[in-house]
């Protein structure tokens, strides 16, 4: 029992395989490799890059932010307030995108926290900016009337203390009594400490505002007090209403004055207080954004040293890998080489043999196309005999089945005629019938004129006796009775004769009306038998019709049929040619394994080196191709190219003698079960 061993085919596809799964394996690692790199470097491209750049100009704007609004607190610029707030959304901006950032990405969730506390401070922040804003708007109110109120208070005052003055250089012209003076200067002095500490209250205000120390303002509580005992004291010495209503003028606008410091001291403290806090929310607002800046950079170096040495490994890895592919490559195509080399000598004989077989069988086919080709040819020409007769007789159908359809439309003309003198006839009979009416009417007519005659007549006789009857005076009267008579007598016989005629005439519409009732009934029977007639002629030009496209579709096939038996012939004739061409192929086949014995082999010089050099530039494609050569190139250089071919094989079987094909190319049977 033979042992059976890997056929050739799963030979190569096993080395070639083995090479294609090495490159698989290190490709496929190379290919993970570049894709954390890739994966690598689109994260530090879209998220930790923009993030990093987000994070710089989030920190910058946050710090134009609280220095403009630091300096708003100090200054109350309103420019510094406008860029703070452009600042503050911009600040906003950018969080919000550090947010976007982070929430789609896996690798900067961690910053989530951190990005959500900083929005929550910065509304926080942003309220506090809307409180400092109040604050201030209410600060200016409290200077306005911090000036309105000193200026009232003063002008008050002046006024008052002129006025006492004046009165006072009068009163000493006047020679007014000791007392009365000594009232009049104390009113002035008392007026004086009251500017005096009014001016001290102001003067100690104003520091506090120009040192920005709001705690100065409180030493300004005693100067208001001692002006309210001035007050006091004013309002009791004084007696005159023009005057007591200038002290209350200038005591209400002190009043006010104190209580817009009050208010204006309360604001301020506010204003430090939200100062404070908004220092308190700034540093936390930079811490954060120092956090998100510093995480990110973190982050961003451990994946950039994460992505070179990925880099690195790759790169060894794709070294190492080419190197075993080169080494693999050699082991493998050696042996591959080794194991076909070795079968395909056993092949070499079977092939001679089967040329020698496929010469005999080509030779058979030959000579069966020729015989098959003969007879086609001879069914073709009977064949196209049929067709021109099917033909001669298509030809006469349908000229007979254009006769019928010719007969059939003249049928329909002549039932169309008849019809309209049917119709013509139903006329004249109604025509006549009316006449017939008219007639007898006119005889009615005639009758009465009659029954009239009768009756004048009658009148005229009547008129003849009453004249007799009257003698010669009814003389005239009988006359013209006698004429009436005669008149009457003379229509009377007219009117006989008209009815004599009118009933001769009746009688004969009578009689016409019969004879032309019988004529419309012969026009009836004939109009019936022409549309019997027409049918039966419609019938047969639709069976010729009929006929006509049955032996037309019998044409047709008698047609397709040479056509086909044409076409056999025509396939005989090449399916002889194909066959002496597979014979031409057989001689050749043995050449090309004798020339493959010598490729294998190799040339040993001498003549065998001569019949090796003749034999390749025999089968060299562009000089010998045969599947370019026409079937009359082949039938015309058959014969010549079959005793070369015979030559060679005689070559080939010496040569066979002296070389074993098994010695060349050892082949297993099984080796080309595959192909």
């Amino acid at each position: 029992m033979k042992n059976r061993q890997i056929g050739l085919g799963k030979k190569i596809r096993a080395g070639f395989g083995s090479l294609i799964l090495i490159m698989v394996i290190f490709g496929a690692a190379s290919i993970w490799n570049m894709y954390k790199i890739r994966t690598g470097s689109s994260v530090l491209s879209k998220e930790y890059i923009p993030m990093i750049v987000t994070a710089k100009q989030l920190d910058k704007y946050a710090n134009d932010t609280f220095i403009s609004m630091l300096s708003y607190g100090f200054s109350e610029d309103k420019k510094a307030y406008e860029n703070g707030l452009e600042n503050l959304a911009k600040v906003n901006q950018y969080i919000k995108q550090a947010h976007d950032l982070a929430e789609v990405s896996d690798y900067l969730e961690p910053l989530m926290p951190t990005i959500q506390d900083t929005r929550e401070a910065l509304l926080e922040y942003q309220a506090l900016i809307n409180e400092t804003e109040k604050r201030f708007v209410s600060i200016v109110s409290d200077r306005d009337m911090l000036d309105n109120s000193g200026v009232k208070f003063i002008e008050n005052a002046a006024a008052f203390k002129s006025y006492q003055e004046d009165t006072m250089k009068k009163e000493i012209l006047n020679n007014i009594p000791h007392e009365k003076l000594e009232e009049r200067l104390q009113k002035i002095s008392l007026t004086n400490d009251l500017i005096y500490h009014g001016n001290n209250a102001h003067s100690i205000i104003y520091k506090s505002l120009a040192l920005h120390k709001p705690e100065l303002a409180g030493n300004s509580k005693h100067c208001f007090e001692l002006m309210e005992k001035i007050y006091q004291e004013l309002l009791s010495i004084t007696h005159r209403e023009a005057n007591l209503e200038k002290i209350t003028i200038s005591k209400t606008a002190n009043q006010e004055y104190k209580q817009a410091m009050t208010n204006y001291l309360s604001h301020w403290l506010e204003l430090e207080e939200l100062g404070k806090q908004r220092a308190l929310k700034a540093d936390e607002i930079l811490s954060n954004t120092e956090k998100i800046a510093m995480f990110v950079i973190e982050e961003t170096k451990n994946f950039s040293v994460k992505t070179n040495n990925s880099t690195s490994y790759g790169f060894y890895f794709m070294c190492i890998g080419i190197f075993i592919s080169v080494i693999a490559g050699i082991l493998v195509s050696a042996f591959v080489t080794r194991i076909i080399i070795k079968p395909i000598n056993s092949i070499i004989e079977g092939l001679d043999q089967g040329a020698e077989v496929l010469s005999s069988a080509s030779d058979q086919i030959s000579t069966a196309s020729q015989s098959l080709a003969e007879g086609s040819s001879q069914q073709a020409a009977s064949v196209e005999e049929t067709s021109s007769s099917m033909e001669q007789m298509s030809s006469m159908t349908q000229q007979n089945a254009n006769n019928a359809k010719q007969a059939d439309r003249l049928m329909s003309e002549s039932r169309k005629v008849i019809q309209h003198t049917s119709h013509s006839m139903n006329d004249l009979v109604d025509s006549m019938t009316k006449i017939n009416k008219a007639s007898e009417k006119t005889s009615k007519i005639i009758k009465t004129i009659d029954e009239l005659s009768f009756q004048t007549n009658l009148l005229a006789l009547n008129a003849a006796i009453e004249a007799a009857r009257a003698g010669e005076a009814g003389a005239g009267f009988a006359v013209v009775a006698d004429e009436v008579k005669s008149l009457a007598m003379r229509s009377a016989g007219a009117a006989k004769e008209t009815s004599v005629l009118i009933e001769e005439t009746v009688e004969r519409i009578k009689a016409g009306s019969l004879v032309v009732e019988k004529a419309m009934g012969a026009f009836s029977e004939v109009d019936d038998i022409s549309a019997k007639a027409g049918d039966l002629v419609g019938e047969i030009a639709a069976a010729s019709d009929d006929q006509a496209r049955g032996i037309e579709q019998v044409n047709r096939g008698v047609a397709e049929m040479d056509k086909v038996i044409q076409q056999n012939a025509a396939n005989a004739q090449e399916t002889s040619s194909a066959s002496e061409q597979l014979l031409f192929q057989a001689g050749k086949m043995k050449e090309f394994v004798a020339a493959l014995v010598l490729i294998i082999k190799g040339g040993k010089g001498g003549k065998d080196d001569l019949s090796k050099n003749k034999i390749m530039a025999e089968i060299k494609p562009e000089k010998r191709d045969q599947r370019n050569k026409t079937v009359e190139l082949t039938k015309k250089h058959f014969t010549q190219d079959k005793h070369k071919s015979r030559d060679i094989n005689a070559q080939s079987k010496n040569h066979y003698e002296k070389t074993r094909p098994e010695e060349i190319i050892p082949f297993d049977e099984d080796d080309f079960s595959e192909f």
